[in-house]
């Protein structure tokens, strides 16, 4: 049997919470947890690394979900939906209702993972897929507790001596800005590298003077540092025009214009913002400019040249 083949034919089961499992959603994390011996916690925190630096998190936790069985079955919710219902059981007939609502957020979730940028989906698909090759080859062969033959879970008893496995989750915030932040940082540099623009690296600065020049800015996934759009010398504008302005990672700086009425709306996962709430520059003799502002970690700030 060849490595990926064993390596799916002994992947993790899900172990919800009414099956003995310490599951948060849907067990995934606790079942990955179980098979490899790895703290859940740990697995939860890759995940949130994988949303923050790709945004692929949550799709790829929808894929677990739907291809791992439950504990205590064999088919997997995918399985289900492509066996005929009459060969179904009655607890894989429910896991089958459970697939089609996981295909479906598949489909939902897959355009907001790859955000236009599949590259980020791939490189989140290569590393979960090397860290289930790792934890597979520290730990080739399941637990016996999860040997079929039971429905529900009973982890084995720890001698007293062991240490403990779990941490608390406030340990595990730091590790995951860690993760994540050094996970984005040599993605950028590699994406600098191979464009010739290592030197550039950690920041752009983007001057608009003409209505023609006005265009959306989009970091590309794995780009950390600063984007300064300086907008000070923008002409007035003959039609309203709306532009978005994405930046994955470090801190965003607007400079307004005075002579354009402009609309700054700011959206941050994890920072601050400092970015007007009111349209300014009002009565300007110019169309309105709208400008959209997402950023997953850091700072947007829109202001007036001193």
């Amino acid at each position: 049997m060849s490595t990926f083949s064993q390596m799916w034919d002994t992947r993790p089961t899900r172990l919800p919470k009414d099956q003995g499992g310490k599951a948060v959603i849907g067990g995934v994390c606790e079942g990955i947890g179980a098979r490899y011996q790895i703290d859940p916690t740990f697995i939860r925190v890759l995940f949130v690394v994988l949303s923050l630096a790709f945004g692929s998190g949550v799709f790829l936790y929808l894929l677990c979900w739907i291809n791992m069985p439950r504990f205590g079955l064999t088919r997997s919710p995918w399985a289900t939906i492509i066996t005929p219902k009459k060969q179904l059981t009655k607890a894989e007939k429910k896991e089958r209702d459970t697939g089609w609502l996981l295909l479906l957020g598949l489909f939902l979730f897959f355009p907001i993972a790859s955000k236009g940028d599949l590259r980020a989906v791939l490189v989140a698909f290569v590393l979960f897929a090397a860290g289930w090759y790792l934890a597979h080859q520290r730990q080739p062969e399941p637990p016996a507790e999860l040997a079929p033959g039971s429905d529900r879970w009973h982890p084995p008893e720890q001698p007293h001596s062991a240490p403990a496995t779990m941490r608390p989750l406030w340990l595990w915030i730091p590790v995951t800005v860690v993760l994540t932040a050094a996970t984005i940082f040599v993605l950028g540099v590699v994406s600098e590298v191979r464009l010739g623009n290592y030197s550039r690296f950690g920041s752009a600065h983007i001057t608009v003077e003409y209505e023609a020049a006005l265009s959306d800015i989009k970091r590309p996934n794995g780009f950390v540092g600063d984007t300064y759009l300086d907008l000070t010398e923008l002409e007035p504008l003959n039609e309203p025009r709306t532009i978005a302005l994405e930046n994955p990672i470090g801190r965003t700086d607007i400079i307004l214009p005075t002579n354009v009425p402009v609309d700054v709306n700011c959206e941050v996962t994890i920072g601050e913002t400092a970015c007007p709430e009111e349209t300014q520059n009002a009565d300007a003799d110019s169309a309105l400019l709208t400008i959209n502002v997402t950023q997953r970690v850091g700072s947007v700030s829109a202001y007036y040249a001193e």
